[in-house]
């Protein structure tokens, strides 16, 4: 990364404006999971004991719903000063009145911006947007690498005007995803599920170079059984990309389900375990016995892992015994480099086990879900090269 986070001593009394990843799950105006919130922590106590102040910047749900209050971070302003113990200041008004609550603040403090899909232009990656924010700092720091294969106006047009620099959490991810794809150790194996195999086909057809095994479930699997010519039932499937599921069967690394679990496919109560085709009216739902055994014998032996996507459908409890599975031997291998990442992976891996990352010290889990898979496959993040591409940060 060529503009890395600055010495403490740099944000000496300077306004610091941080784009972090606030995009937490809420109910009853409590925070759910705030994995995210924590990994950010260490960046924001780094620069609040030097600025003036720290200004983060985040978002909250997408731009479907720009004024929705329920996607407001008011609850994360809190939450987030209960984890640093300190008041943090929420503010929700134009930002052309931000210079009062500035007067008002004392040195030194934590501001939170309301939810900034909320103003106009950041979707636009708008330079007038940009503008109105930069009117308030004096440098920037990408620290949200979740948003970062986003082009929007608080991660890319920002750089254009203040001397910008990539915070601790998003060269951490760089440093882990880079080993992944640099050199490792072998037997690599690649664990890709989710619904869509529109998703994981780049990651696919990248790891194929580097991967011993890639073992596949969820939706993805689903896809490659019908293109080997299984009649799946209703399962969910990706059927306009079936002629590249065909071609991907040509590969010799993708180890396949040889089991599954099957229910109803409108009330799910029927549940049968089969290995042979899907009848009309039922679906599969997760990955059978035999494929949880096949599955955690290739994790074991593996000296790298990376996991991405579920192997059920695990809004219900009885059909996430496949990703369960997957998940106790991919804890149970300490030997391997492990990541894991991804919208449902995640959060399952640390409800079930909020503690893995002291369990386990080889196990790096990511905050991003696009931008990983993406930054993984290959592809260059707008964020990113935004950060690279900063003149004014050169200059300093």
């Amino acid at each position: 990364m060529r503009f890395l986070f600055p010495a403490q001593s740099y944000f000496r009394n300077k306004r610091v404006m941080v784009r972090v990843d606030f995009n937490v799950d809420s109910a009853h105006g409590k925070i759910i999971d705030d994995f995210r919130i924590q990994q950010t922590l260490p960046t924001i106590r780094a620069i609040q004991s030097q600025a003036k102040y720290v200004l983060l910047i985040s978002h909250r749900g997408s731009f479907e719903k720009p004024c929705d209050d329920t996607l407001t971070l008011r609850p994360v302003a809190r939450h987030l000063a209960r984890l640093l113990r300190r008041t943090v200041f929420f503010f929700d008004g134009p930002l052309g009145s931000f210079g009062l609550l500035n007067t008002r603040i004392p040195k030194h403090a934590v501001v939170l911006l309301e939810n900034i899909r909320h103003y106009r232009g950041e979707r636009e990656n708008s330079k007038q947007l940009a503008q109105q924010l930069a009117q308030h700092a004096d440098c920037f720091i990408n620290d949200a690498f979740g948003e970062s294969h986003r082009k929007e106006a608080s991660l890319v047009a920002i750089t254009k005007l203040l001397p910008s620099f990539a915070g601790p959490l998003v060269q951490n991810e760089i440093a882990h995803l880079e080993a992944l794809k640099a050199n490792p150790a072998q037997p690599f194996v690649v664990i890709l599920g989710g619904v869509k195999l529109k998703t994981k086909l780049p990651l696919i057809k990248d790891f194929v170079k580097s991967a011993k095994y890639i073992l596949v479930g969820g939706g993805v699997a689903n896809t490659l059984l019908q293109a080997q010519g299984l009649r799946i039932g209703n399962s969910v499937c990706d059927t306009e990309f079936m002629e590249q599921a065909k071609k991907l069967l040509r590969c010799q690394k993708i180890v396949m389900p040889i089991d599954w679990v099957i229910a109803d496919a409108k009330k799910q109560k029927v549940i049968k375990t089969i290995a042979t085709y899907v009848p009309n009216g039922y679906a599969i739902y997760d990955i059978g016995p035999k494929t949880r055994k096949l599955y955690a014998s290739y994790i074991h032996k593996a000296r790298t892992i990376f996991w991405n996507g579920t192997m059920g459908y695990i809004e219900k409890r009885m059909f996430g015994r496949g990703t369960q599975a997957v998940q106790q031997a991919v804890l149970l291998n300490k030997m391997a480099r492990t990541v894991v990442g991804g919208g449902d992976t995640t959060p399952f891996l640390r409800k079930g086990n909020p503690k893995s990352k002291i369990q386990n010290p080889k196990l790096f889990i990511s905050t991003g879900g696009g931008a990983m898979l993406a930054y993984v496959a290959g592809k260059k993040l707008p964020g990113i090269e935004a950060l690279k591409n900063n003149k004014t940060a050169k200059q300093k």
